[in-house]
């Protein structure tokens, strides 16, 4: 799959007619950047070479930055069989699908290899794991190889049968969005609450058919979301669900979504206790998470009971506790919402965060530090593109600058299972 080249197709989101004539189509920006890059690139590109023993030609693997950007440019609409162009059978469906997952999975892991060998990983590493840091990040390598992922296909339908509810209900899809993205996640839940208690009240109006069709899109819209499960133990294999229709409702990037998985798949976990329960339990117990009570649910560097040397670790969970504002955790009104105040699910988001910022082209984490100069580019680039899960955003709402900038040069990756949503990347509200 590394040496074929797949590029994402238009948005299934419609522009106005305004916008339509004045502006070029996404295909065609997109297009238009492919020339340029390949103009750009022409005349250092690695040549054509030829097979010494059959004689055909063999076309150069695309670099890591090429593979990265092919994958960020793949769109939900590319996961619906009803839109996909020369689907004839099943078998043709299940190749264009497995093509478009080719192209994600390859960029996405060339990413993680080469931030998992990069200068600035060792450095990070040998700080953590001492001498064992190159089995670590050996361990971090071979995790990406362990995973299997399971893609939910996206449905036009189910997409346009939410927005009519929300516009018949008094809402609007780009409402909802901009409530994920910008509020908090008990916003987005309240949104939706509303406008189910919108819908029970016109039951009576609505045949039962029709009734139950929204009810079922609602729910779904509620329940979608992209996870992690898995450790890969002893061969066991983790596994990647993507939900493509969670990406379409939300209009995140599907790229970025694996990275956040592909972070948990590759360490971001509480290895050896449940960090979520153990936060529950303190906030409801009406007393604020000392430093020991949030790092019980993580090792040290090098612990039997980890499964993995390379999972999160205890110093990794302790410094991100060190670099937290004062009494964020618990609280429900931030952008991280309850369930990703969590050591894991911070390191995941982290991670997330450093690869929205490669595809940009601000940051490379692999070889450099991140500083205040890279934090304010950030912020530029997701005032400007809805089409990225706000991690920057979440991440605020919980550290300052400098916080924000010493965990982004400490953590080196994360593992448990994960659904994230509106606050991260699986529940409809984390979305």
């Amino acid at each position: 799959m590394r040496n074929k080249k797949y590029f994402g197709g238009v948005s299934p989101y419609r522009q106005t007619d305004d916008e339509d004539s004045n502006f070029m189509s996404r295909r065609e920006r997109r297009k238009a950047r492919r020339e340029q890059r390949n103009q750009e690139k022409s005349s250092t590109q690695t040549p054509i070479t030829v097979d010494p023993t059959s004689g055909t030609t063999k076309e150069p693997e695309p670099t890591t930055r090429e593979a990265v950007t092919a994958a960020s440019e793949v769109e939900p609409k590319e996961f619906d069989m009803l839109q996909a162009e020369g689907i004839q059978s099943a078998d043709d469906w299940q190749q264009k699908k497995g093509n478009v997952l080719g192209l994600l999975k390859t960029g996405v892991e060339r990413y993680y290899t080469d931030l998992y060998e990069g200068p600035e990983t060792i450095k990070r590493a040998k700080e953590i794991y001492g001498e064992d840091y190159e089995e670590a990040l050996e361990n971090k390598k071979n995790e990406l190889q362990q995973v299997r992922i399971n893609v939910g296909e996206m449905s036009q339908g189910d997409l346009d049968i939410f927005t009519s509810i929300l516009q018949d209900y008094g809402g609007s899809l780009e409402d909802f969005r901009n409530l994920a993205r910008d509020g908090s996640i008990e916003d987005a839940q309240n949104y939706l609450g509303s406008i189910l208690e919108g819908l029970k009240q016109d039951k009576n109006n609505l045949s039962e058919r029709e009734y139950k069709m929204k009810v079922r899109a609602l729910n779904k819209a509620l329940s979608q979301g992209s996870s992690y499960r898995g450790y890969g133990v002893d061969d066991e294999e983790g596994i990647i669900n993507l939900d493509s229709q969670q990406a379409a409702t939300m209009l995140y990037n599907m790229s970025s979504i694996l990275a956040n998985e592909y972070a948990h798949a590759t360490g971001a976990v509480d290895s050896i206790g449940d960090a979520k329960r153990d936060l529950r339990d303190t906030v409801s117990s009406g007393e604020y998470m000392t430093k020991e009570q949030f790092t019980q649910a993580y090792p040290i560097a090098k612990d039997p009971y980890t499964g993995m040397l390379g999972n999160l670790t205890k110093a990794e969970a302790a410094r991100i506790y060190d670099n937290l504002k004062p009494g964020v955790l618990g609280r429900e009104d931030l952008a991280q919402d309850v369930g990703h105040q969590v050591a894991h699910e911070i390191a995941s988001d982290i991670q997330t965060l450093r690869y929205d910022l490669y595809v940009a082209g601000v940051y490379d984490p692999s070889s450099e530090p991140f500083n205040a100069s890279h934090l304010e580019k950030a912020r530029e680039i997701y005032k400007g593109d809805k089409s990225k899960m706000n991690k920057l955003k979440q991440l605020e709402s919980i550290m300052d600058d400098e916080g924000l900038i010493d965990t982004m040069n400490f953590i080196v990756k994360d593992d448990t299972g994960s659904g994230d949503l509106i606050g991260g990347v699986g529940d409809p509200r984390q979305v």
